[in-house]
């Protein structure tokens, strides 16, 4: 019988597959190693009961469950809980956790889970920001047209109170590495609503302010030299003393703050 001309012998066929699954598996475990998991990625499903807010932060989320505060690293797993009762309110941010009920306000760390400041306030609490150096406490009566903002070191020392009277606050936080605030405040009193961005040093008064006649404002990012605003018409570029890019000035179709705000 001829040969068979341009076939395989079995045992090479074998020993090609055998350095094809070790090349796949030396990739695999190379990837695992770079990536910290899986080529394909994993998940894990957690349980929550009672459901009430979530907030995500840089190393994972925060949620309340209507009872207590609990912090889930990136892992899936639980870092720490806070039992706050019920009916309280939370932010988190990568700096901590500001939970509050009624007058009563506490400031968690976000890595340990330790509390840095307990107390019971004037008034009631109706939000905090807590930053890498301090953190702002909004407080006042619901529905009342002034409102007190209170800024601490994150450790509790007062260092300033601000009052913010007759207008809506809006939002808050700090920048400059934590070291300013600032405050968006709506004046709604005139026929045309009034948008206000106003920045303080948290051991002084204002030291700065942006206007906006011509729309409603609903987000503020602060970057290295100037102050981007978003609103219901426009996205402005201000620099830090108020004063407007009108070059750099984009008109924002309907309908696409909400995509802008996301992104």
């Amino acid at each position: 019988m001829g040969s068979r001309s341009g076939a395989m012998p079995w045992a090479v066929v074998l020993l090609l597959l055998v350095i094809i699954c070790a090349i796949s598996f030396g990739l695999g475990k190379v990837g695992q190693n770079l990536f910290g998991g899986s080529m394909l990625g994993h998940c894990k499903i957690l349980n929550i009961a009672n459901l009430q807010d979530l907030q995500t932060t840089q190393t994972g989320f925060v949620y309340y469950d209507g009872n207590t505060v609990s912090c889930i690293g990136s892992d899936g797993n639980t870092r720490w809980s806070y039992l706050v009762g019920v009916n309280a309110g939370f932010r988190a941010t990568d700096y901590g956790v500001a939970a509050w009920s009624g007058n009563t306000i506490t400031l968690i760390d976000a890595q340990t889970g330790a509390t840095t400041y307990n107390g019971t306030l004037d008034e009631a609490v109706q939000g905090a920001y807590i930053g890498d150096r301090y953190t702002a406490i909004l407080t006042g009566e619901s529905g009342a047209s002034s409102s007190t903002m209170m800024l601490m070191e994150n450790g509790g020392r007062q260092v300033n109170r601000i009052l913010l009277d007759d207008v809506l606050v809006v939002d808050y936080g700090f920048y400059s590495n934590g070291t300013l605030l600032w405050v968006m405040v709506c004046d709604t009193n005139g026929t045309v609503p009034v948008c206000n961005i106003q920045t303080y040093k948290p051991s002084r008064e204002i030291v700065g302010s942006i206007s906006d006649t011509q729309q409603l404002v609903y987000a503020v990012s602060f970057q290295s030299s100037q102050v981007c605003v978003v609103g219901d018409t426009y996205i402005k570029l201000y620099d830090y003393a108020g004063v407007e890019n009108t070059a750099a000035r984009r008109l924002i179709a309907k309908g696409s703050v909400r995509s802008f705000l996301a992104s």
